[in-house]
């Protein structure tokens, strides 16, 4: 089975995380059958140089800091046909 939007196989997206794992750069959680896996500070090095990627600014968007109203939901956005700012 692949993957919906890059139509890469799911099990070799799994045997890449499984091996980023053991360099340690990635952790993993396994939860009810899924796997999860989560990108650690010291990875993002070793991803920007795999990839090519050379301005310091590109961080996944998980790194990223966004600003959350009382009820946990990003400010910006429709719920509910109701706009939070």
């Amino acid at each position: 089975m692949n993957h919906l939007d890059t139509q890469v196989p799911n099990l070799h997206a799994w045997v890449m995380m499984r091996s980023l794992k053991s360099k340690g750069v990635v952790e993993e959680v396994f939860n009810w059958r899924h796997h999860y896996f989560y990108v650690k500070s010291e990875g993002l090095k070793v991803l920007r140089d795999a990839l090519g990627i050379v301005e310091e600014n590109v961080v996944p968007i998980t790194f990223k800091k966004t600003k959350k109203d009382h009820l946990g939901k990003e400010e910006g956005t429709v719920v509910n046909g109701i706009y939070i700012f």
